[in-house]
């Protein structure tokens, strides 16, 4: 690997935001798994799995004192990188704010197992989903950048400056995390794809409930979000006859008018994935012209 395909591999890692969070906290010193695992706020289980990542990289180093495992850095240069790219940031406010000119955000939302992650595969032009999904995609964890999605995947990206992806867990864990701080989550996002799952009917109203916290959220802070809902699993396969329209209008599509605000407009899809990804509108309602 030559020093240009370390470098890439360098930025890819930390580039990460709890891997970030992790060496940041430790600028200040040693820490206890559980130490790191308490101020960066993360699970036992995404705190682990990020420290594997730098430590394989070489980045961090751990050793053990009794029954406690400490985790330290290896090389402090590396805060030498983060500076110079502060530096090198703050010169360049045109192109490192918060949003560029005509570029869009979108979130995907809502419950686990929903199919958020396979669908902003394929919003990425990923193929043959099927195949890959039974093997590889795991929950995603807190608020992921497209490109942390892909790199954990070990799939190629492809930046486009035009429309970033972000996508939240639907772990419990997660959805209390939005609750209780939707400023972060929603943050600069200029769209929500909130995806419910039609065949997992005994979470309809999970879903619903979720959606409706969502919806208040946005109108309570007065914020400007075009909102799509995808009625996913929609497949080719699936009984017709037993997720008829009168079914989705009866069980979701009704519950959903009558939740969005009179200000708030929505467009909602039947959406399925079978190799590539597809959706069909049902159902479109503007808000007001002022």
């Amino acid at each position: 690997m030559n020093n240009n395909q370390q470098l890439l591999e360098l930025i890819k890692i930390i580039g990460d935001e709890t891997r970030f969070e992790i060496l940041s906290v430790l600028q200040k010193g040693t820490l206890t798994i559980g130490e790191l695992e308490q101020k960066i706020g993360r699970s036992r289980s995404t705190t682990f799995k990020q420290i594997k990542i730098l430590k394989n990289a070489g980045i961090i180093s751990s050793k053990k004192s009794g029954t406690r495992k400490y985790i330290m850095v290896r090389n402090k240069q590396i805060y030498s990188l983060f500076e110079n790219l502060e530096s090198f940031i703050s010169t360049q406010e045109s192109l490192f704010s918060k949003k560029t000119k005509n570029q869009e955000n979108i979130l995907l939302m809502g419950l686990d197992k929903s199919g958020k992650t396979s669908i902003l595969l394929s919003f990425l032009g990923k193929k043959n989903l099927l195949a890959f999904i039974n093997q590889n995609l795991k929950p995603t964890e807190g608020k992921q950048h497209m490109s942390s999605i892909l790199y954990d995947l070990n799939m190629e990206f492809k930046y486009r400056p035009e429309v970033i992806y972000h996508e939240f867990g639907g772990q419990v864990v997660y959805r209390d995390l939005f609750t209780n701080k939707p400023d972060e989550v929603l943050e600069n996002i200029d769209k929500i794809i909130y995806v419910l799952d039609i065949q997992d009917t005994d979470r309809y109203e999970e879903s619903l409930s979720y959606f409706e916290i969502i919806l208040k959220n946005i109108h309570i802070n007065k914020l400007k979000i075009e909102l799509n809902l995808f009625l996913h699993k929609y497949d080719p396969e699936l009984d017709k006859e037993k997720y008829s329209n009168d079914f989705l209008n009866q069980q979701i599509l009704n519950k959903v008018l009558d939740l969005v605000p009179i200000d708030q407009g929505i467009s909602i899809f039947k959406t399925s994935i079978f190799t590539i990804f597809q959706k069909n509108l049902i159902l479109q309602k503007n808000p007001p012209l002022y």
